[in-house]
Parts: C-alpha cells; sequence; structure tokens
C-alpha cells in the first residue's frame, strides 16, 4: 500500500518541457517516486500522437486503448510517461494464468492474535482501484472469458469497480420491492374491497397494481441502484417502467395487457442482452424463462384470464422495451 503522501499528485508539469511536444497541455504529477513507478529511460522517444492521448488518460482519468503488434512498445510508452511523472504504473498480462481470484481476491487463512482465521484478500483491481495508479492490462485479447466479465464495466465510459458483496447488497432491498410489499398491497387492497379476486377481471382493478409497481420501481431506480450502480440492472427496471406506463395507458383506453407476460417477456430480453454484451453462454438459463413463460401463458388461457392476444401484447411489450434500451448501455 502506498503511503499517504503519495497518494495525491501535487506538481503540475508541462508537457512542452517534459516530452519535447508541441503542445500547452499541463498534467499533474507526483514530487517524489515511490516503488511502483518505473525507471526513467532517458533515450526513449515519444510519439507525439501517442503520447497526447495517453496524457489524456492521465489528467482526466480516462481509459486509453493502444493497438499495435506486438513489440512495437505499446506498454513500454506508458510505463516511459509514468515514469517522468512519478506516477505510480502496475503492468498486468491478461494471459491464461491469471484468474479470476487473482484479478478480484479470494479468503485466505490468516493468523491473528495466535488464531487461525479467514480473511478476505483483496486482489489487483480493487487495490489499483483504491490508489492513484496506471493500471496497464497487456496482451487484452488473449484475456480468459470469467477474467474479462469483471473488467468490462471498468472498461466502459464513467464504468466502475463493482465488488460481489456491494451488487449482492442490491438482491436483498429489491426484492422486498419487487415481491414482498406488492404480495403485502395485493392483499391490502383486496381486504378493503378495492379488488375482489386474484384474477382481477375489471379494468378498474387493475389499475391499482400497476399504480403501486411503478410507484416502487422508481423507488429501486432512485434510492436502490445508485448505490451500489449496475448500468445493465439500472435499465433494466427503466424499461420496466416503461412497459408498465404503457400497459396503464392501454387500460385508459379499454384495452388490457398481461402483466406477467410483460414480466416474463421482459426478463427473457434482458438475460438475451447480457449474454450478448458479455460473451458468455446463458442458453439454459434463456430455456427455462421461455418454457415458464410458455406455462404461463397457458394458464392465464386455461383460467380465461386473458385473451391471446393480451398475452401476445403483453409479450411483446416487455421485449420491445428491453431492446429500446438496449442502445444506452450495451
Amino acid at each position: 500500500m502506498m503511503k499517504e503522501s503519495e497518494l495525491i499528485p501535487t506538481r503540475q508539469v508541462s508537457v512542452r518541457e517534459c516530452f519535447g511536444i508541441d503542445s500547452n497541455l499541463t498534467v499533474m504529477a507526483f514530487e517524489h517516486a515511490g516503488e511502483y513507478v518505473p525507471k526513467i529511460d532517458p533515450n526513449y522517444c515519444f510519439d507525439p500522437e501517442v503520447t497526447l492521448a495517453i496524457l489524456a488518460g492521465f489528467t482526466s482519468n480516462r481509459r486509453t486503448l493502444i493497438q499495435g503488434t506486438h513489440g512495437t512498445g505499446k506498454s513500454s510508452h506508458i510505463e516511459q510517461i509514468a515514469a517522468r511523472l512519478n506516477w505510480p504504473c502496475l503492468r498486468i498480462n491478461l494471459d491464461g494464468h491469471l484468474s479470476r481470484l487473482d484479478f478480484i481476491g479470494k479468503d485466505s487463512i490468516v493468523i491473528k492474535d495466535g488464531m487461525q482465521v479467514t480473511e478476505f484478500k483483496e486482489g489487483i483491481l480493487p487495490q489499483s482501484i483504491q490508489q492513484p495508479i496506471a493500471l496497464v492490462l497487456d496482451e487484452y485479447d488473449a484475456g480468459r472469458p470469467d477474467v474479462m466479465f469483471v473488467i468490462q464495466q471498468l472498461l466502459e465510459q464513467d464504468g466502475k469497480y463493482t465488488s460481489l458483496e456491494m451488487q449482492v447488497g442490491n438482491l436483498l432491498p429489491i426484492f422486498i420491492l419487487t415481491v414482498v410489499i406488492p404480495i403485502i398491497s395485493f392483499l391490502i387492497l383486496r381486504n378493503i374491497g378495492v379488488i375482489n379476486s386474484i384474477a382481477m377481471p375489471t379494468i378498474k382493478e387493475r389499475k391499482y397494481p400497476i399504480y403501486i409497481s411503478i410507484i416502487l420501481l422508481f423507488m429501486i431506480i432512485y434510492k436502490v441502484i445508485p448505490n451500489n450502480y449496475t448500468i445493465e440492472l439500472y435499465y433494466y427496471f427503466i424499461g420496466l417502467i416503461i412497459a408498465l406506463f404503457t400497459v396503464l395507458m392501454l387500460l385508459f383506453a379499454k384495452f388490457s395487457n398481461s402483466i406477467h407476460m410483460v414480466g416474463i417477456g421482459s426478463l427473457i430480453m434482458y438475460l438475451i442482452n447480457l449474454s450478448v454484451h458479455f460473451e458468455i453462454n446463458l442458453t439454459l438459463s434463456i430455456s427455462v424463462l421461455i418454457l415458464f413463460g410458455g406455462l404461463i401463458a397457458s394458464s392465464r388461457i386455461y383460467f380465461r384470464t386473458h385473451s391471446k392476444l393480451e398475452i401476445f401484447g403483453g409479450l411483446m411489450l416487455g421485449v420491445t422495451t428491453q431492446f429500446i434500451t438496449l442502445s444506452y448501455w450495451l
């Protein structure tokens, strides 16, 4: 871990004076070189265009992609810039030997107060994020799928690393707001006579659960997800809100849609989007959801709670609204 005095760059450096490039750009540098700062090669020649691109990444904390054939000095270019700025630099080769546990951390047995205890040891990524380090991901195209899945969010614009503990922290409030409270709300509405049965045969009865669902989804977006921001989940709920607003407007026009099929259609499309986005195989999960959706649709027809048109309309609403939000995060 770096010392406290090494955590903030305090010296402003002129690019023209430091790198010999005709530019008025200035960049922040550290006063002293720490243990992670590369050694300066006094004979190194900087490519002006590439150097300015890398310095823009240093200045604005942006991700910078450098591509080229093997041995052309991509990584060394970053290291030499970091060396002249006294900026800590950590180079990671994304080869087959780097595992997900190496990258994010794992539980280890340590001795504390003479006793063996299990303690989580942070991996390369969390340690780098907590310190001002230029993290160089070398041989990016050779990264293992499980490792690339972890860093995908980090590499996106304004992306950030969300640990597993933080992601799990979203599940309980989302479960309460999407399952527990709707069930309690339904029981209350039925007891006070607003809803007569679980089938909700009239259009008037169907409006109240939608009002409640929209309010709860807004609570998820504004109160739950921003704490541990996950862009895929955020736009999934945005798509659900759009779908429910559409269902509500159609109810005012005296046309009903199956909310069950809206939900299952949204979830199926969301998993397909995740599969494409992260390049992972979710065929089994998608197949199970499609089967489950078929059972729901069959039951709604069997009990005559919806027509075939209403079921198809609900399914298409769920799929379409998720597809609309796709461009914002895929």
